[in-house]
């Protein structure tokens, strides 16, 4: 027992021994540039425990509280700070931060709006208030505050990043890329900068040039599981498919509760043909966050492949309950009810998906092949001139009108049908071999042979019957 008391006394730090407030606070001040938050905040505290009306304790506390995410505790300490200073401008910005972080945007902005009254020129502030509008969506008015950040100070490095977050939510992804250019410009360990500037790259298809980004990323800070992720969808878009793999079971092995990380690598599976790893990727993202609509979607259109077709049904369900606004959800739902012969049941989704989004061309081309199911030609007919109207060069609808216009009879309108789907897609074999049968309608047996030929040279054999009839 003596020993063990020994042992403790042996190992207690030495400032432990009536230790002054000022003395807590250059221990913080330490433990946070060596980014051990939570030893910083426990020097904090024993110096405001010490001396709780000395604001500046609190402001160092906040910060670090910041950094570790304990944002309600950060508004806690900024708000301590205005009790004690209540025209303290960097409080009020900082306690606006702590709000965005919770999403109380708008008290947010107020505190910032505060701020601002005490001093007007706080680069900051005006970013913080920038961060703020993102939330809301309001991205005018954030690129606006991240120009004013930027006016007063041009080596703010946090505002241009911000501002190139902005950009990419309005598709300005040229703009966007400049500013991240510009805060790696002035910071060129800004790992989130160049991870930013990736994705920004990865949306205008420059995926080489994403990856170099992703790797200076990791390179920066190799527990970014982000950036491998983000690696992994690059090289997925130029077909690296085993090393997009690789960076997705990264990811995963960084950070094994974060639901995105699954649904791509799930996303990667199901395009390498392993469909049981796909579902078990995709089931996994729903464990971990079961308002995950696409992941539903996604899990439906592989039950889709393997005609489950009640289940896939079921998830397209479950993905309009989470986004009752989701078109393709509805329009897929549809197509499943049409497997399953509930042919109403398929238009009325497809209804829906019309009324969300009504240019939409293959929305009407999949309703047009459910009345087709039911016998409705003269509906199918309608949407077939509709799709065909938002899309000139989808050769399928030229076929499908092609095909009904024989059943009208009107053998010179499906030839022009047909025509057109070859004009458009010249390896058309069914093009060819229903252009074929009209023509011996029409008594045109050489053309319909050569139709019926090239039919079979393109792989469709069921044109041989016709040649071996016909075509002697």
């Amino acid at each position: 027992m003596k020993n063990a008391c020994l042992t403790i006394i042996l190992f207690l730090p030495l400032f432990t021994l009536a230790q002054t407030a000022d003395q807590y606070i250059e221990a913080g001040i330490k433990f946070s540039k060596a980014h051990d938050y939570v030893n910083a905040i426990d020097q904090f505290s024993k110096a405001i425990d010490l001396e709780p009306k000395t604001a500046m304790f609190y402001k160092y506390r906040g910060e670090v509280e910041l950094l570790s995410k304990k944002y309600q505790n950060a508004l806690a300490d900024y708000s301590n700070i205005l009790n004690i200073d209540p025209k303290n401008a960097i409080a009020y910005t900082n306690r606006g931060l702590a709000k965005a972080y919770l999403k109380d945007f708008k008290g947010a902005i107020a505190d910032c709006n505060e701020a601002l009254l005490i001093n007007a020129n706080a680069d900051s502030t005006f970013n913080n208030r920038g961060f703020a509008k993102l939330g809301l969506k309001d991205f005018s008015g954030a690129i606006a505050d991240f120009d004013r950040a930027i006016m007063i100070n041009p080596k703010n490095a946090i505002a241009y990043y911000n501002r190139g977050d902005a950009k990419n939510s309005i598709e300005k992804y040229a703009d966007a890329i400049a500013d991240f250019d510009k805060a790696i410009e002035v910071n060129a360990t800004f790992k989130e900068a160049y991870f930013n500037r990736g994705i920004s790259k990865t949306i205008t298809k420059d995926y080489y040039s994403a990856i170099i980004d992703f790797n200076m990323a990791i390179k920066l800070d190799s527990s970014f599981a982000e950036a491998y992720d983000r690696r992994g969808v690059a090289k997925k878009d130029i077909k690296d498919l085993e090393g997009a793999m690789a960076d997705f079971n990264k990811a995963i092995s960084i950070n094994p509760n974060y639901d995105v990380f699954y649904k791509n690598r799930g996303d990667l599976r199901v395009d390498m043909k392993d469909y049981a790893g796909g579902l078990a990727d995709f089931d996994k993202a729903i464990n971990i966050n079961s308002k995950y609509s696409v992941v539903y979607y996604n899990r439906a259109e592989l039950k889709i492949k393997n005609k489950d077709y009640k289940d896939a049904i079921a998830d397209y369900t479950k993905a309009i309950n989470i986004n009752p606004e989701f078109s393709d959800a509805y329009t897929n739902r549809g197509i499943a009810r049409g497997y399953l012969s509930d042919f109403s049941g398929a238009v009325a989704d497809i209804n829906k998906t019309i009324s969300l989004s009504p240019n939409n061309s293959m929305a009407y081309y999949n309703r047009a092949e459910e009345e087709i199911a039911m016998n409705k030609n003269d509906l199918a007919i309608t949407d077939l001139n509709k799709t065909i109207a938002l899309n000139p060069k989808y050769s399928q609808a030229y076929l499908h009108r092609g095909i009904l216009m024989v059943n009208n009879n009107d053998y010179n309108s499906a030839i022009k049908d047909f025509n057109k789907a070859i004009l458009i897609n010249p390896q058309y074999a069914f093009a060819y071999y229903d252009r074929a049968k009209v023509k011996l309608q029409l008594h045109d047996n050489g053309g319909a042979c050569l139709d019926f030929n090239k039919a079979n040279d393109l792989g469709f054999t069921a044109a041989q019957s016709y040649l071996a009839k016909y075509c002697k």
